[in-house]
Order: structure tokens, then C-alpha cells, then sequence
């Protein structure tokens, strides 16, 4: 992520865009547009999170999410920053369900923390903490810091909600 530079990593991305012209590097130009429509919407970018969705969503459901992993959690964060919150969800679903059954800890964690920030944006104040909590005991034998600092804002006000309990993780993140 550019060492914590959105921008520069913004500036990055497109440099690699321009790199893999043509057919033959589509499925990373793929990956790299998924990238950099992460980066603005951890920014609040709703404008991108729309334009995601509009020229990228309905062509991802079709595929494979093991193969296209990274682009569909892109797909539900373009959801939740739209508000979509039932598209979200069961997606979100089926992506916790296959990040189980293929023994994807990282994956698993990034799909914890969605959902944990779509339970707090409904309210579901319980259940956000329960998916941050699942998620915290997954990161911590890992050390998958990073998973949590690039969520920014609202996974760092849950994180202050279990910051006092025994994870050491989410006590450092919030320090």
C-alpha cells in the first residue's frame, strides 16, 4: 500500500494499468482496478463504489469466488458504501463460506471485518462485535495488522469496543 500512502498507491496503481495493455493481461488489469477501487473507497469514495458496481458487478457474480476473491470483496464494499445491505450480506455469505472451507485465514479476517462494519452500519451493534472478535482471534497468531489499519475509521471504533478484553491485537491497534 505504498507504506501508507493512499495516493502514491493510487498513483502506482496506475502506472501498472498502463502497463498491462491487451487481452493477455486482463485478469490482472482486473485485480490491479480492484486494488485501486479499494483504495478510494477505504477513502468513503461512494462515486467509485457506483461506478464499481456499474461496470464490475453484475459480471462478478457469475465468477468463481476463489478465483476472483480479491474483486468480490471489492464488490462488497462497493455495497456497503451504496447501502446495499442485503447484497452485501449474502454475498459476504457465501465468501465466509468458501474462505472456510478452503482454509483461507486472511481472507477470512478481511471477510470478518466487512462484516462486522456492515452489522454496525445496520445497528447491529452485537453481532459487529462478535464478527470483530472472530476475526481479532484469527489475526492475532498471524500478526495481520495491516487487515485492520487499511479499514481505518469504522473497524477502528469497533476495535475500541473490544480493545479492553483480552485481545492484544486490537489493544496495540487502537494505541
Amino acid at each position: 500500500l505504498a507504506q501508507g500512502k493512499r495516493a502514491r498507491a493510487l498513483e502506482l496503481t496506475e502506472e501498472l494499468l498502463a502497463l498491462l495493455p491487451g487481452e493477455g493481461n486482463r485478469r490482472w488489469r482486473s485485480i490491479v482496478q480492484a486494488f485501486a477501487a479499494t483504495r478510494e473507497m477505504l477513502d468513503g469514495s461512494r462515486d467509485k463504489a457506483e461506478s464499481w458496481l456499474a461496470e464490475f458487478g453484475a459480471k462478478l457474480q457469475n465468477h468463481n469466488l476463489l478465483i476472483r476473491e480479491f474483486e468480490h470483496y471489492t464488490l462488497v464494499r462497493a455495497w456497503l458504501l451504496t447501502e446495499k445491505w442485503r447484497e452485501a450480506e449474502q454475498h459476504l455469505e457465501r465468501l465466509l463460506h468458501m474462505t472456510d472451507k478452503e482454509d483461507r485465514v486472511m481472507s477470512k479476517v478481511i471477510g470478518l471485518n466487512l462484516s462486522a462494519m456492515l452489522h454496525a452500519k445496520q445497528g447491529r451493534a452485537e453481532q459487529a462485535l462478535a464478527a470483530v472478535h472472530r476475526g481479532l482471534l484469527l489475526a492475532e497468531p498471524h500478526r495481520y495488522i495491516r487487515l485492520y489499519v487499511d479499514e481505518g475509521k469504522p473497524i477502528a471504533d469497533l476495535l475500541r469496543h473490544v480493545a479492553d478484553s483480552r485481545h492484544l491485537l486490537g489493544r496495540r491497534l487502537v494505541s
